[in-house]
């Protein structure tokens, strides 16, 4: 797999946890829902194999400089990129909007801040 390969740096993802009460019933949903993703497995693996060092380029050059740290910029778009596939492979290519707007308000901020700038 082409991602294992070119990906081998930490990336943090700074998230904000929900604070709410734990429900009733909720365990056994997961449980359903893992066994039906579970299923589709083959599916993924296929469309994970299929990445290629073109197909993280261009997640990369779709993000903006961070502080010259190319590093950093691919370990942000292997996982964008991984995101992408799944909802494509899901249909709910609509959630790539809210991906997109983490990475422009959290995840580019927040490398900005903590890593050193380049001269």
């Amino acid at each position: 797999m082409i991602i294992f390969r070119s990906f081998k740096q930490l990336v943090v993802f700074p998230l904000d946890t929900l604070n709410r009460e734990k429900q009733p019933g909720e365990g056994i949903c997961l449980q359903d829902l893992a066994h039906n993703a579970s299923s589709a497995l083959p599916v993924v693996m296929s469309a994970l194999n299929s990445i290629k060092l073109e197909d993280i380029e261009q997640e990369v050059a779709r993000l903006p400089d961070i502080n010259g740290d190319n590093r950093v910029q691919v370990g942000i778009a292997c996982p964008i990129l991984v995101a992408r596939i799944m909802l494509n492979l899901c249909g709910c290519n609509h959630f790539m909007s809210d991906v997109d707007q983490y990475v422009q308000e959290k995840l580019i901020p927040y490398y900005r801040d903590v890593l050193p700038q380049n001269p």
